[in-house]
Formats: C-alpha cells, structure tokens, sequence
C-alpha cells in the first residue's frame, strides 16, 4: 500500500492571511478618443507656439552672450591702446589724438585724411550719440558761419551793378547761369535748399513747386536787390 505524498511545510516559514473580504482592484480598460481636426490643429499650433517661444529664448540667449563677450574683448583692447598711448609718452588720450590729427608728415597726414575721409561720417556720428548737445551746438555755430560767408558771397554776386537799368538786368538773366555759379560760390546754402527741396515725403508735383520756389528766390533776389 502506497502512501500520499504530502508536502511537508517549512516550520521556520512566518504564516501569511489573506483577507479575502477585499475585492481585488479590476483592470480599466482604455478607450482611445477620438479628437477633431480643430483640436488637433490647435495641439499643433500649442506645439509650434511653444517651439518657438524656446527657439527665441536661445536665440536671445545666444545674443547676449555674443554681446557681452564683444564687450569683453573690446574693453581688453582699449585698455591695451591707452596703455601704450601713455608709455609713448603722451600725458592724455587727447594728447595723442591732437597730435595724430595735426600731425606734419606726409606720410602720415596722408593716412589720416583717408581714414577721415572713409571714416569721418561715422566719427561725426558717434561724437554725436556721445555728446549731443556739444555737436549740435558746434554744428550750428560753424553752419552760421559759413552761410554768412557763403551769403555775402552770393549777395555780392547777385547784386546787379549799380545805375543798370531793370531792362538790361533782364535781358542779361540767365537763371541755368546763376544757378550754376551759386553751386559754386555757396555750395552748403545750395545744398540746404536742395535737401529742403527733394525730401522723400514728397510728391514729384511738391518736389517741382519747392525747386521752383527755390528759382524764384534767386532770381527775385537779383532783380530788385
């Protein structure tokens, strides 16, 4: 006779319950939903919008970083220039830029007319955002002068001879003559009445009545002065 098998338990084993009286989570089942064109268009428009956003934060962030490198180097430049400036001897930035801009040789001279002469807008420019109110106050100072100078000039030129007769004035009038000698004798008033004439704002009607204008007060000018 055959005996059962049984399995012996471990004695050692700790004893587990299980308490059958709590029901065992069921698994939910996920249905997928379906979305509208319009939803999944703004889903993507979200997405662009949001890669953007962060495309122009690193561009931005990639900016300043550049900038301030820039200003980094350039400040080492500088000071690298000024502390040669002073180990030439001179005593002050302006020492060596009165020198350089004065100075005597040929050859040197002639550098800095080009430089100015390629440059020198841009110098003006940049004196000008620095010290605005010392260049605007020199610019009208030396533009006053110089429109007196040019003025007596051009008056002196259409001032008719004295004891002509109003029919001889006429007759001897050539406005394509006076216009071409007023170039000549007061170039910066010229070029004032000509940028006054032909502002981009205007229509090619405007642009011919301001010329005319212009004509006129030469020639009025040169008649009865």
């Amino acid at each position: 006779m055959s005996s059962t098998k049984r399995t012996r338990n471990d004695e050692n084993k700790p004893f587990s319950f299980v308490d059958a009286s709590t029901p065992a989570p069921k698994r939910i089942r996920r249905t997928a939903q379906s979305l509208s064109f319009a939803e999944i268009q703004n889903l993507r428009d979200e997405r662009a919008a949001k890669d953007a956003c962060e495309a122009h934060l690193l561009a931005e962030t990639t900016r300043q970083a550049v900038e301030e490198k820039h200003r980094t180097e350039a400040k080492l430049r500088v000071e690298k220039v000024l502390g040669s400036v002073t180990a030439a001897g001179y005593g002050s930035l302006f020492a060596f830029m009165d020198e350089l801009l004065n100075i005597r040789d040929q050859q040197l001279s002639a550098q800095v007319s080009r430089m100015l002469g390629q440059h020198g807008e841009d110098i003006l420019n940049s004196i000008r955002v620095r010290q605005p109110n010392l260049v605007n106050q020199w610019a009208i100072e030396t533009s006053g002068e110089i429109l007196a100078q040019e003025g007596k000039k051009l008056a002196d030129f259409l001032r008719p001879t004295q004891g002509t007769k109003v029919s001889e004035v006429l007759k001897m009038f050539s406005l394509e003559r006076i216009m071409s000698r007023a170039e000549e004798i007061a170039p910066t008033l010229c070029h004032i009445l000509r940028s006054v004439g032909t502002r981009e704002t205007l229509s090619m009607d405007e642009i011919r009545k301001d010329r005319s204008l212009v004509c006129t007060m030469f020639s009025s000018y040169y008649i009865y002065i």
